[in-house]
């Protein structure tokens, strides 16, 4: 597990995934990069645009990232889920680094208490054209109660069983 190169890559508007993402961080001894949109997207109308491009499946505008991804074996992608989907700034980060994710694990965060049909993981899948080899689902009760933390370990589990 030593010689294999992770980094977790993630989006956070609220914080919950980048506290998650940290923590992936922190259990693998990895390198973490948060995405950025270079617009600020603060405010009701702009949160409505957001949903709508999520659903819509579309791109936006993110700033440079310093981490390349073709030097990792596993680039491990974090993102909130809107509408089931998700976020047009790690759509654009997949899109444009797709060709240089040699293999990939998601998890994403997001505000529902009961789990439902997420399309996110569908959406990582179809854009880089790779099956996901670990994923986890967490919803905002489980950042506030410190859940998450049992389901990391079994993420953890889950991605080490498959590198080895």
């Amino acid at each position: 597990m030593d010689d294999v190169k992770i980094l977790v890559v993630f989006f956070s508007k609220t914080g919950n995934t980048k506290q998650v993402a940290e923590s992936i961080s922190k259990s693998f001894n990895c390198d973490i990069e948060e995405i950025k949109e270079k617009e600020s997207r603060k405010g009701i109308f702009k949160n409505i645009i957001e949903i709508k491009n999520a659903i819509l499946g579309n791109k936006t505008t993110i700033c440079k990232t310093e981490k390349d991804p073709s030097k990792y074996d596993v680039v491990i992608i974090g993102t909130p889920v809107w509408a089931s989907h998700i976020t047009p700034a790690i759509r654009t980060y997949i899109s444009e680094n797709k060709d240089k994710i040699k293999c990939t694990a998601f998890f994403n965060t997001h505000g529902a208490e009961k789990p439902r049909e997420i399309k996110a993981f569908k959406d990582v899948e179809s854009i880089t054209g790779k099956r996901i080899k670990a994923l986890m689902d967490i919803s905002k009760a489980e950042i506030k109660n410190g859940d998450y933390k049992k389901k990391i370990e079994i993420f953890r589990a889950d991605l080490i069983e498959y590198i080895k």
